[in-house]
């Protein structure tokens, strides 16, 4: 093989082990980085639903199972709820962050 070829094959190797050492295998999320992304990500007017996921995972939930169907138990109760019907998408991203903190916390 040419000099080009081995220098784009190990600076390709190289790129991949940066990433890979960089990139956190079991993170877990706890609370408080939910807190932040949600309210970071749901719509500004939509804030108050992160405390509601907050408190639902955070209660007497000590399996994944159990977590989920808190997640998905609040949303369903939220999108049928008329005064949030202008969250529609932010209880979506809501829902999937709770989500995933179930799956990184159990």
């Amino acid at each position: 093989m040419s000099k080009a070829i081995w220098c784009l094959l190990i600076l390709g190797l190289v790129s991949l082990a940066g990433v890979a050492w960089n990139a956190p295998a079991w993170a877990t999320m706890d609370m408080k980085a939910f807190h932040e992304r949600c309210i970071m990500q749901v719509g500004d007017d939509c804030t108050s639903m992160c405390g509601s996921f907050e408190e639902a995972v955070s209660v007497d939930v000590t399996t994944l199972e159990q977590c989920r169907a808190k997640c998905n138990s609040l949303a369903e109760s939220l999108r049928t709820n008329d005064a949030v019907s202008d969250c529609s998408g932010s209880i979506g991203t809501a829902m999937d962050l709770c989500l995933e903190y179930c799956q990184s916390n159990h």
